[in-house]
């Protein structure tokens, strides 16, 4: 027999029955031992999503909460950093190392190019700058 009927137009989106019938149990604690395996499942998904190994973090919030958190636990007040920017992000992430104290040198290209990995290379030789390990961005937000 079959549960639900196949609608084949843009919306609304069907949901498959398994997927309603977790949804209708009682929600886990955050602090649970069960919400904790299934989480360490999911960040270990993701390390095969994005082809790593290194650690990665899943955060409830949006791009903008992502870049305060990495600015606020690695930039001091007057520290050196090298920001890049090829559009409104890359720009907006400066503001947010300067609402810090940062001290950034804007490595920049027009909306649209790509920065290329020489040109960071290059502008990392020219300064000492606080943050220096390369670090690896991915960003899905819903807002």
């Amino acid at each position: 027999m079959v549960e639900r009927d196949l609608l084949m137009i843009p919306g609304p989106t069907n949901v498959d029955p398994a997927v309603l019938r977790k949804m209708s149990k009682p929600t886990l604690s955050h602090t649970s031992s069960e919400f904790v395996e299934i989480f360490k499942g999911s960040l270990n998904n993701l390390k095969k999503v994005f082809m790593t190994s290194d650690e990665v973090f899943a955060i409830a919030g949006s791009g903008t909460l992502a870049m305060e958190m990495a600015i606020g636990n690695v930039i001091e007040p007057g520290d050196k950093i090298l920001n890049t920017a090829s559009g409104y992000f890359g720009q907006y992430f400066v503001d947010i190392s300067k609402a810090h104290g940062a001290v950034p040198k804007v490595l920049e290209v027009p909306w649209g190019k790509s920065i290329k990995p020489d040109d960071v290379k290059d502008a990392l030789k020219e300064d000492d700058y606080k943050a220096e390990r390369p670090v690896k961005v991915f960003c899905h937000s819903t807002s």
